[in-house]
């Protein structure tokens, strides 16, 4: 990924996968609507514990 613009399209897909499989990370997407995608996913980050949306993610298959 090259830039922010890169960034959130990835994330608007991922998203779009796990709406797939009856995850909608609610918590996360408003987050993002607040702060943007890059100070979300670096508050996530620096909390250092394992987000809930991540453990769902990797019971979903959809994060390794």
């Amino acid at each position: 990924m090259s830039n922010v613009s890169d960034l959130d399209a990835w994330i608007n897909e991922s998203i779009h996968i796990s709406a797939k499989s009856d995850y909608h990370p609610t918590a996360f997407v408003a987050m993002r609507t607040r702060r943007g995608t890059v100070a979300a996913i670096k508050r996530l980050v620096s909390q250092g514990d394992t987000q809930s949306g991540f453990r769902r993610l990797k019971q979903l298959g959809l994060k390794k």
